[in-house]
């Protein structure tokens, strides 16, 4: 537990410094304070990563021995499975037939599903200190880990995001279903070319409450036919009532940020709080059905750019910079523990 104590005192530090400093001085050397911040997370992430022991977590001894069979089978099987994860599947068998173990592929992995993510922050983060903290909050860190695949799915997307932004719609497809041959979940991103459409973006308050309807329609009707058809498996997964607090803090939190932005008449962060928002959605069906909270985890990972931009507008800022240190320092805690990556072991 030591090295994950660490890490989050490392981002909080950083969090406090970014958000008062611009500059930080050494003598005569002057440097943004962003930057010093954002390597020594980057850094101390990667190393903790790369040197964790490949069969601690969630779910490791089933990746392992997918790799070696799927890394012994004819790369054409591979490319032509188009019922499993076969983007997942072909970089795993490239990293097999050049002779790296298992160890070694998730640690490429994590470097690039990392990577990914922090270049992300870095080029759109107004703070990126809060951006890791609010990261390793909503749980990245464990899928990171641990959910190999859809790590590096929600990483392509992500990076994705900004071609949404951008109106380059077809750049925005085609990551995302990239993305999806490592993951499936993947596909439900694509709902952003409709939720973040200019004419959504105008619904009132009471249209909003009826797509929330809407989302539980869905998670109680539509969606346990869905699964029944994909694979009879999962009727046994389908946990009705649970993530309700974890749906009760993101609402909070968005709903808290959607009333100043309102308030102030600022929209500089509009397809990105309409992204967000869209987690809402997600999180009601996934009271539903238990599994769905990682389709949730596509829309969350917008909080690493609506808070710090949120935070860094206020006069008061340090205030608010404790209320979200607070709030994401118990679901990290929560998210560690029920995650098998406790106690912290290296290869």
């Amino acid at each position: 537990m030591t090295v994950y104590i660490i890490l989050w005192a490392i981002v909080i530090i950083a969090c406090f410094i970014e958000t008062n400093f611009k500059y930080l001085k050494f003598g005569r050397f002057k440097i943004i304070a962003k930057n010093p911040c954002f390597f020594t997370i980057y850094i101390y992430s990667l190393l903790i990563g790369i040197m964790r022991n490949e069969l601690h977590g969630v779910d490791s001894i089933s990746y392992q021995g997918l790799y070696y069979y799927k890394g012994n089978s004819p790369i054409i099987s591979i490319m032509l499975d188009f019922v499993s994860d076969n983007g997942y599947y072909f970089l795993g068998k490239i990293v097999h037939d050049i002779g790296v173990d298992f160890w070694g592929f998730r640690a490429i992995l994590y470097i690039i599903t990392f990577s990914i993510f922090a270049h992300v922050i870095y080029k759109e983060s107004k703070n990126v200190s809060i951006s890791f903290l609010c990261y390793f909050g909503i749980g990245f860190l464990v899928l990171d880990f641990c959910i190999l695949r859809q790590a590096a799915a929600c990483s392509i997307c992500f990076y994705a995001f900004r071609y949404l932004k951008e109106k380059e719609k077809v750049k925005f497809v085609f990551l995302v279903l990239l993305a999806a041959t490592f993951h499936k979940t993947a596909i439900f991103y694509l709902v952003l070319l409709a939720l973040t459409s200019d004419k959504v973006k105008k619904l009132s308050i009471v249209k909003k409450i009826v797509l929330v309807l809407g989302a539980v329609l869905v998670g109680q009707f539509i969606l346990p036919l869905m699964y029944q058809f994909y694979s009879n498996d999962y009727s046994n997964l389908s946990i009705k009532g649970e993530g309700e607090m974890l749906l009760i803090a993101y609402a909070f939190l968005i709903l808290a940020m959607g009333y100043y932005y309102k308030k102030n008449k600022d929209s500089s962060m509009q397809i990105e709080y309409d992204t967000l928002f869209t987690s809402i959605y997600a999180q009601i069906i996934a009271l539903f059905f238990s599994l769905f909270t990682r389709v949730t985890n596509y829309f969350a990972m917008m909080f690493t750019l609506v808070i710090p931009d949120f935070v860094m507008k206020r006069k008061d800022r340090n205030v608010y910079l404790l209320i979200i240190i607070f709030v994401f320092s118990i679901l990290y805690y929560l998210g560690i523990q029920g995650a098998d990556m406790v106690p912290y072991m290296t290869q």
